[in-house]
């Protein structure tokens, strides 16, 4: 489709992002079509079903015809913080996470089983 309709596939997903989480919360762009979303004090539960929502929403036809382009799919790491983490720690284990979700298929959520520390702080 062109680099003009994947910046604006880019755009529209990081929209997505921007309107599913919390005043507080993070999203960001960490290069190419890879996002990274830090959500503040919450279990694993509530990350999950707030991650399918976005899964879902993205799979709404509305949504998809508003860029012209089809089926648009996408895969998600979610990865909990422990207190002795350091951002490249997180970041690591949530890219695991997200090759297993791209190996499982489309649209699919892989998260780590282990509730961890609620708060999230980088030193």
């Amino acid at each position: 489709f062109g680099p003009a309709v994947g910046d604006q596939v880019l755009r529209e997903v990081a929209l997505l992002l921007q309107a599913s989480v919390r005043t507080g919360d993070m999203v960001a762009r960490l290069g190419g079509e890879d996002f990274g979303v830090a959500l503040r004090r919450i279990d694993p539960d509530h990350a999950h079903a707030l991650v399918q929502r976005i899964v879902d929403a993205m799979a709404q036809p509305e949504w998809r015809s508003k860029l012209g382009i089809g089926t648009l799919t996408a895969s998600f790491g979610v990865a909990m913080v422990r207190e002795e983490d350091s951002l490249d720690v997180v970041l690591h284990r949530a890219d695991v996470l997200l090759c297993q979700a791209k190996d499982a298929g489309c649209n699919r959520v892989a998260m780590e089983e282990v509730a961890l520390e609620p708060e999230l702080r980088f030193q």
